[in-house]
């Protein structure tokens, strides 16, 4: 967000930029001032789309995707942002992020959303038949077996048994059944009626897949008492709900590439994997998009984002780059030196694994970050105290 608006104000600028802040009653204020020729009233709101430019932008090259990134995240924190006319002449951009910790309405934000994790929010769809399938069972902690909550996901079982753990403490008489798979079977089982039991929750990182189990009339509303405290992106029609908010990352190993040569950017993870084609062959992974439905979402949204897209997909080419249905898989070979790197992985997992002492680091791309929300649905109401 930073390096945009200050970018921005560089480009447009004929003379210097001013950047201050201040710290005021739990609120950070960023204003980044220039002396370039503006933005008329008029085109304020245009220029904040992704791919709109003003009227007085004409004579720079530029996407129009700078000032449409900085208010995604200003949006994500609950911040806001204003495009100002500067005194004399130019632009002041004011943003305004609310502090972590200090700010009550964020605290309940974050109170909210962990409710809808471990509350696991109803998709509430019609499952036609029952098959037969693997599963993990989490005992209600107070012996009960009345009730029973199953769930079919693709978040690693050994992550999401820590959101079982929480549910379970503030619902100790039930039991939780998880099954992990990944996101193309998940959606493809569904629709087939092949699963047994029938799941309660849904949950899959690929949300497109997700809304169109929605849009195809696979859903119910739930009118959940904690929608208010959601943003408006978080849930759709009542019928699904994202808890999630994901970056997706280059994570290397650091003993294959060096702190000098670090691609920070899609055009330059092109240029090197293109100027050292013999030293990442086979050492290069993302997800397969045939069988990882996120995989599949994240690259759709590359090629829509990037001009560098398929530069970045012959490079993969060129060094005959492997291809998996799993972020465990990538971050394996990445952290064991098998791969050199890992593209588009979910940075959930990879601050994750590095927390837990992984020999990995972690990329978050200066020119464009993708993100995705985990999202819920349900084949059956869920019976909850």
């Amino acid at each position: 967000m930073v390096r945009n608006v200050v970018d921005n104000a560089m480009v447009y600028s004929e003379g210097s930029v001013s950047i201050s802040g201040v710290v005021q009653d739990g609120l950070l204020t960023m204003v980044v001032t220039d002396s370039g020729p503006g933005i008329p009233d008029g085109e304020k709101g245009v220029v904040l789309e992704r791919f709109k430019r003003g009227s007085s932008a004409s004579a720079k090259v530029g996407s129009g995707l700078g000032l449409s990134i900085v208010k995604r995240v200003v949006e994500a924190h609950r911040g806001a942002l204003r495009l100002k006319d500067r005194a004399g002449g130019g632009l002041a951009v004011e943003i305004e992020l609310p502090l972590v910790g200090r700010n009550a309405e964020l605290e309940q934000l974050r109170k909210a959303l962990g409710s809808v994790a471990m509350l696991a929010l109803c998709l509430l769809l019609v499952q036609p038949q029952e098959a037969k399938a693997v599963e993990s069972r989490y005992p209600a902690p107070d012996g009960s077996s009345e009730q029973v909550l199953t769930i079919l996901g693709v978040t690693d079982t050994p992550l999401f048994a820590q959101f079982v753990a929480g549910f379970q403490l503030r619902w100790p008489g039930v039991t939780v059944i998880y099954e992990e798979t990944d996101s193309v079977p998940l959606y493809d089982r569904f629709l087939a009626g092949d699963t047994n039991p029938k799941p309660d929750p849904v949950i899959s990182s690929a949300s497109d897949l997700q809304v169109k189990l929605a849009n195809d009339g696979y859903a119910l509303a739930y009118d959940s008492p904690h929608l208010a405290q959601l943003p408006e992106w978080a849930h759709w029609r009542n019928e699904l709900f994202g808890f999630t908010f994901e970056p997706a990352v280059i994570i290397y190993n650091p003993d294959l590439i060096g702190a000098d040569e670090v691609p920070r950017t899609h055009l330059t993870l092109a240029e090197l994997l293109e100027n050292q084609t013999s030293r990442f062959r086979g050492k290069i992974a993302t997800y397969h998009i045939g069988v990882s439905g996120v995989g599949y979402l994240l690259a759709a949204q590359d090629q829509t984002i990037s001009s560098n897209f398929w530069r970045l997909a012959a490079a993969f080419g060129r060094v005959n780059a492997q291809f998996s249905g799993s972020s465990p898989a990538i971050l394996n070979g990445v952290a064991d030196g098998t791969l050199a790197l890992g593209y588009n992985v979910l940075g959930s997992y990879a601050f994750a694994r590095k927390a837990a002492g992984a020999n990995i680091e972690i990329v978050v791309p200066d020119d464009y970050v993708l993100v995705l929300t985990r999202s819920d649905d349900d084949p059956a109401r869920c019976a909850l105290p």
